[in-house]
């Protein structure tokens, strides 16, 4: 808008204040000449009366007299007066009687008196002309200073006019200025001349607001590059995720969806909308109700939603999607459901594999221990409800470790995946056939009436398993033995009928294999002899007297000096000799002894190398092997600290080996615990490397010193390609990541030399040294030092 003189304020207010005040007196100048004229002709009426009351009784007695002379000449005298123009006088008989100008048109007005006589009787009336030469007069000096008045008041109001005009000249620039400001390209706003007025006070907020709108405008124009970078970002994010927006008002289903969710569906964004029933068609059709029961709840329940579902796109193919929605609210108050889709068909493959991974042997995918279990309490609950039997069976190749060592592992893996194929096809599609580990598989077999049913499959797998297997040129015969526990007979306990029927199945081998056996109480003597272990051992845990630690130096293959030494414990069984760990660490790991134990074996390795130390020798890094309950106790580092503090022994003596299985049992929680050893200072290693199959990926993550290379894998390189090419590349990997190499079951000197050749740093095995007790390892490790001490010295004459 535009701002001229008939629209300002300013000037209509100028020109109502002009007009008001000319008004004003003008009417008071009207009032004022109307107050002086009657003011004046009531003084000039007063005047006249006191003239004639001066002269009326000389009047009146002239006229009572009837003296002509005597009353004309009064008469004369009063029009004498320079007031009056003319008088007339009316008697009552005679004519009038008029001297002066009485008739004069000069005359301001006229009085009429009446004249008495001393009676009071009227005898004449008497009119007098006023004159209106004085008034006149003095009316042309009156107006003359009236206009002299209004005159300098309206210069003193063209003058306020012209001074507030002024004032108002900043206010119609700040109004043109403000009218041209831009945002986009905004200057400060600046006046001229002025005062510390109210136009001031205005110009300088407008000024501020110029000051606040320019950086508001700076502020908004970062934000909008903020948001635009933002927003680029969050589609690059999208398009790296497969990640798409969208939203549906909950009412008439409108939708609005990203750039990226069209690209997620394979259509053209320059297409058609994308609306609800489009979305609805790529969704799997068994998924549909699914997900608009999802998006209904939210609308009703207010809750979010998270939902796995697949879809189709327009390029046809399936992909796994998750969806995650939640209810918003517009500024006008509608309701809409606001999420994303995102692409996880990897993830959910990536998934899938780990479930495989978990829940299936890697080698015949055959489901594992861990679902067999699951399965079996499913079915016991089933057969309970139904009352019905079925059948567990314990499978165990005969002669499988001939088959490794004579053939090796190779071959042994393709008879495994063969033995799985065969059962397959020798049993039913409801039952489970699982593979728990080496040569040992279990069946489960539901829905049986008697134990003949279970004698005709258990018949059927014998027969199956000992046909003929050929590979290539190799033919070999097998036999399998097999245990049977049947629910609810033996058990209705999923753990006890696998035990009762492992029990069965080394009652079978005992009985000359390639038989299978069910169940009976007498089998459980087995059971009881671990039920009697276990509490002997509890009995033993209480002195800890029966058990000591031998010991198995590490030797460097280089220099051929004693680096270190395992701690391996023995129970010095009181009636039956020595009881080695695989016999009864299981039952102390199964208990929970073996944290005790554990503990016991810390103390005694740190007591050894405070004992070295306390001799003058530099003492050997000694190695405690950690069990996998041990390793998952909250109490581990408190016991470690504990043990370090009280021999003051320094950390880097002490190292911990931990199984690559044990390990990998859980990530997170591994590499939480490695790391708190590691920050101890204790060195940690990785024992029976190469048997855990997936932890190559997660080694890198690792804050380990050693790896220990699985004696498996060294005892058969020699003659077995496949292990030897595993070694290599076990030693490739660690030392492309910095850490040491370690070799278990070194037997021979081809061993010794084959390994160095291939870059490992220490050797272990009973090419060295078997497991001995303190005393033997003390001797040994002197004797190292003097021949290291004297190797040394010979070599530095050599040089010399």
């Amino acid at each position: 808008m535009k701002l001229t003189i008939w629209n300002s304020l300013a000037s209509k207010l100028l020109f109502s204040l002009a007009f008001f005040s000319l008004l004003l007196v003008f009417g008071l100048a009207y009032v004022n000449t109307k107050i002086v004229i009657s003011g004046y002709k009531k003084q000039l009426q007063e005047l006249v009366e006191q003239k004639i009351d001066f002269m009326l009784p000389q009047l009146s007695d002239a006229l009572h007299n009837d003296k002509q002379l005597l009353v004309e000449e009064q008469l004369i005298r009063l029009s004498s007066a320079q007031v009056i123009n003319g008088v007339r006088l009316l008697r009552n008989h005679g004519r009038p009687l008029v001297v002066g100008n009485f008739g004069s048109s000069h005359r301001l007005f006229t009085l009429a008196l009446p004249v008495t006589n001393i009676n009071g009787e009227i005898i004449a009336s008497m009119d007098v002309a006023v004159s209106d030469r004085n008034f006149r007069s003095m009316m042309e000096q009156y107006f003359q200073f009236l206009a002299a008045i209004i005159a300098g008041y309206v210069l003193l109001v063209l003058l306020l006019l012209r001074l507030l005009y002024r004032s108002f000249l900043p206010l119609r620039e700040l109004t043109r200025k403000l009218e041209a400001f831009d945002p986009s390209h905004p200057v400060p706003i600046e006046l001229r001349d002025t005062s510390a007025n109210e136009i001031g006070m205005i110009a300088e907020a407008a000024n501020k607001m110029s000051d606040n709108i320019i950086h508001h405008a700076d502020f908004m124009n970062e934000l909008h590059k903020e948001i635009e970078e933002g927003r680029q970002h969050l589609k690059e994010a999208q398009q790296i995720a497969r990640m798409g927006s969208w939203r549906i008002d909950t009412q008439t289903h409108d939708c609005s969806f990203s750039d990226q969710m069209y690209v997620l569906l394979g259509l053209p964004m320059d297409g058609m909308p994308l609306t609800w029933e489009a979305l609805l068609n790529v969704i799997e059709p068994s998924q549909r109700q699914a997900f608009i029961r999802a998006l209904e709840n939210t609308a009703q329940t207010h809750t979010p939603f998270r939902l796995m579902h697949k879809l189709v796109n327009a390029h046809g193919e399936a992909m796994h999607v998750l969806t995650e929605g939640k209810l918003s609210l517009r500024r006008d108050g509608k309701a809409f459901i606001s999420g994303i889709t995102m692409d996880v068909s990897e993830q959910a493959e990536s998934q899938q594999m780990i479930e495989k991974l978990a829940f299936y042997d890697p080698l015949t995918n055959l489901p594992n221990r861990v679902l067999m279990q699951d399965r079996l309490q499913k079915a016991i609950k089933d057969a309970n409800r139904r009352g019905e039997k079925l059948g567990v069976l314990f499978l165990d190749l005969d002669g499988f470790k001939n088959v490794n060592d004579t053939l090796g592992h190779t071959l042994g893996d393709r008879l495994l995946k063969e033995v799985a194929e065969r059962l397959k096809r020798t049993l039913r599609d409801s039952d489970t056939i699982s593979r728990i580990g080496g040569d040992e598989f279990i069946v489960l077999l539901p829905l049986i009436n008697s134990e003949k049913d279970i004698t005709i499959v258990a018949k059927k797998m014998i027969d199956a398993l000992q046909e003929r297997w050929e590979f290539g040129d190799k033919a070999i015969f097998t036999t399998t033995s097999i245990g049977v526990a049947i629910y609810p007979d033996h058990s209705d306990d999923a753990d006890t009928l696998i035990k009762f029927a492992d029990t069965a199945m080394y009652k079978a081998k005992e009985d000359g294999r390639n038989r299978y056996r069910f169940y009976d109480t007498t089998m459980g003597e087995t059971i009881r002899k671990k039920l009697q272990v276990e509490h002997e051992m509890r009995e033993a845990i209480e002195t800890m007297e029966q058990f000591e630690l031998y010991y198995q130096p590490k030797i460097s293959l280089r220099t051929g000096a004693i680096t270190g030494a395992e701690a391996l414990i023995r129970w010095n069984h009181p009636k039956i000799g020595t009881v080695y760990p695989d016999d009864f660490i299981p039952v102390a790991e199964h208990t929970g002894m073996i944290i005790k134990i554990g503990e016991w074996v810390m103390h005694e390795a740190a007591r050894r190398i405070e004992q070295w130390r306390a001799s003058g020798i530099v003492p050997l890094k000694l190695a405690v092997n950690l069990s996998g309950r041990q390793f998952g106790s909250p109490l581990l580092l408190h016991q470690i600290r504990t043990v370090l503090q009280r021999y003051d022994i320094k950390p880097e003596y002490l190292e911990f080996e931990v199984t690559e299985s044990v390990s990998m049992i859980s990530l997170t929680e591994s590499l939480k615990v490695l790391h708190q050893l590691r920050d101890l200072g204790v060195g940690v290693n990785i024992d029976d490397f190469g048997t855990g199959y997936s932890s190559l990926a997660y080694l890198k993550q690792f804050p380990v010193d050693t790896l220990k290379i699985d004696k498996a894998f060294i005892m058969n390189m020699l003659d077995d390609q496949d292990d030897r090419t595993i070694v290599e590349s076990i030693v490739s990997l660690s030392k492309a990541m910095g850490l040491k190499i370690v070799a278990e079951g070194v037997e021979s000197i081809e061993h010794v030399r084959l390994l160095k050749k291939l870059g490992v740093d220490y050797g272990q095995g009973y090419f060295f040294s078997k497991p001995v007790p303190f005393g033997q390892l003390d001797r040994m490790y002197r004797n190292n030092l003097v021949k290291m001490k004297t190797l040394r010295e010979s070599e530095r004459r050599e040089a010399v």
